[in-house]
């Protein structure tokens, strides 16, 4: 009786109770963080409140939403907010799956082109305005000194002054800042298209177009999906590149054909003598192609395709490898060429860097304007301003932030992750929308009561206060990255491990982990770039070089009027070279780990 009683105490949880315990910290962390905030915002929307006197406030109701939709310039906002969405989002799938299909092939240059297609995801948003406000300048712009020199305009011309103008630049600066990531989640849902299909299109005499509609875009439904899904909360959530560009308005090929990581799959010559095979039949592809069994030719027409293949070849034009090498080159050119030009203001002088027309190469390079951020007293000289000292501070701070954000993150997303792919639990599928939900809750709408509670807990201007904003913002989508991948870890290896008697924690750490490498580095460096590139709640939460982040203080260089432009692009270089020399280490693992993770449904 007493050894059933021990075994009693001891028997496991069940996955209810074991799956809810496994989310507690996460949930803990959005219910804190998130729900608390927008529950405090939606109370207060419901109260008339005067500043003057803060205690003098009553229940209204709704009449704030009635007044506020009631306002013509909300209206317009709204209205105008709506249609940047649209053409971002427009022009990021449209761009992403032609740059991930020319991705996916084989060709020279092309693991150059890939890391080339990280750089803007690297790039803070407050950098990219920055980068984007001195090509777009309406006196030394370098956008005005190309098509000048080229022809096509005689004078140059203030291009974010008028509605149209600013709205569509900016538009195609957010495109350029957020292409990399559905970039990355298209390339690796085309790395699992098995081989055979393309194989069996081929053979039934399908065209590229066919091929294209009936196995590419079937396959891609599911990335195709998240994009839209992801892409649609940058473009609302987008504040610091529209703050820094306008202001908030306009401006008074080898042997093996198959991509790395797409898994080996049997040949078509391995089937069975007659045997059949339809595109349709494979179980996890929704197309459903023409039957590909064909009856034997005849003798005769055997006879005469024998003297065609004696007969002599004409040379015919590769088109599809000069298409291939015209698109990668001129992604290329669309990827580097506006981040050379800040790499290469950074080592000008002031003179030539406002020149007109544009010193495209700097003629008397100097290293001036980066010594400045490690001689405080010699870059008050140059810029007059205190940006440049508060520089490696805010290098440091987000360094720390960063790191600290992508170990939180994977320390509560991997506990969360394995509940929904090993777990089965009353309420799963309501929870993982509730937290996909919380990533679409734009930042502007929790900023005040977030910041009243990080300073009612004495947080404010601390790292801690950043690290749990941005877990906020990357918890979600780490959760959903590591969901699926988890799913593809076989069970056996678990299974292995209990039969070995060990524990949960061991078996997690010994053998689960380990096989799951790809998908927690895709998961880190996402929560990583996320936390790096954060601008507005670093904004609020900060405000001395002692928690102030790089693109905070990289702000301050727009704000002030005493800095040149030479030393604001140095400092724009700086801050992309942390996160872009991570992205650019772990390229593969971050396309396997989006592979077997996200792109699964």
């Amino acid at each position: 009786m007493a050894t059933f009683t021990g075994l009693a105490e001891r028997r496991p949880l069940g996955d209810n109770a074991k799956a809810w315990a496994l989310n507690a910290p996460a949930i803990v962390v959005i219910a804190l963080l998130v729900a608390y905030p927008i529950g405090y915002s939606f109370y207060v929307s419901l109260q008339k409140n005067n500043l003057k006197r803060p205690r003098a406030k009553r229940f209204i109701g709704f009449d704030n939403y009635a007044s506020l939709f009631s306002d013509q310039a909300f209206l317009n906002a709204l209205k105008v907010s709506a249609l940047f969405v649209v053409v971002v989002l427009g022009l990021t799938v449209v761009l992403a799956l032609i740059l991930a299909l020319v991705l996916n092939e084989r060709f020279h240059g092309r693991g150059l082109l890939l890391s080339l297609a990280l750089l803007p995801w690297a790039m803070p948003g407050v950098v990219n305005g920055l980068m984007w406000r001195t090509i777009f300048d309406a006196k030394t712009g370098a956008l005005n000194g190309l098509l000048q020199q080229l022809g096509l305009i005689d004078s140059y011309h203030a291009w974010l002054t008028s509605g149209t103008g600013a709205f569509l630049f900016t538009a195609s600066a957010q495109v350029w800042n957020t292409l990399p990531f559905s970039v990355i989640i298209l390339l690796a849902g085309l790395s699992t298209i098995p081989s055979e299909l393309y194989d069996a299109a081929t053979v039934d005499r399908a065209g590229a177009w066919r091929r294209f509609t009936q196995v590419t875009v079937p396959w891609l439904l599911h990335p195709l999906l998240i994009v839209l899904i992801l892409e649609t909360m940058n473009a609302f959530r987008a504040f610091d590149t529209i703050y820094v560009l306008t202001g908030g308005g306009p401006r008074r090929r080898d042997h093996d054909d198959r991509p790395p990581g797409r898994p080996d799959r049997p040949h078509l010559h391995r089937l069975r003598p007659g045997q059949r095979l339809r595109l349709g039949d494979h179980r996890d592809h929704p197309a459903d192609l023409h039957r590909l069994h064909r009856p034997p030719l005849p003798e005769r027409e055997f006879r005469s395709m024998s003297t065609l293949v004696r007969a002599p070849l004409r040379y015919r034009i590769p088109w599809k490898q000069i298409l291939l090498y015209v698109l990668a080159v001129a992604f290329g050119l669309y990827l580097v060429l506006p981040f050379y030009w800040i790499v290469a203001m950074s080592f000008m002088h002031e003179v030539d860097a406002i020149s007109v027309p544009p010193h495209w190469i700097p003629t008397h390079p100097t290293l001036a304007n980066y010594l400045g951020f490690v001689r405080p007293n010699a870059a008050q000289e140059l810029v007059g301003g205190r940006a440049v000292s508060e520089t490696p501070y805010s290098l440091r701070n987000s360094l720390v932030v960063a790191t600290a954000t992508a170990v939180l993150n994977l320390a509560l997303a991997t506990f969360a992750a394995y509940s929904f792919s090993r777990l089965k639990f009353r309420g799963s599928q309501v929870l993982l929308v509730l937290y996909l939900l919380t990533r679409m809750v734009p930042g502007i709408a929790i900023i005040i009561p977030f910041y009243l509670l990080m300073r009612s807990f004495g947080l404010l201007d601390t790292y801690l206060a950043l690290i749990l904003s941005y877990t906020t913002f990357a918890l979600p989508i780490t959760i959903w990255i590591l969901k699926d991948f988890f799913r593809s870890v076989p069970r056996e290896l678990e299974e292995a491990a209990r039969v070995d008697r060990c524990g949960w924690f061991r078996t997690m750490w010994t053998v689960f982990l380990p096989v799951a490498a790809p998908g927690l580095v895709a998961a880190a460096v996402f929560a990583f770039m996320t936390a790096w590139n954060e601008f507005m709640f670093a904004l609020f939460l900060t405000s001395t070089k002692a928690a102030k982040t790089i693109p905070v203080v990289a702000a301050n260089f727009a704000t002030d009027f005493n800095t040149q432009f030479t030393v604001m692009a140095a400092a724009g270089v700086l801050a992309v070279v942390p996160p872009l020399v991570l992205a650019l280490l772990f390229q593969r693992k971050l396309v396997q780990g989006m592979a077997a993770g996200s792109v699964k449904g």
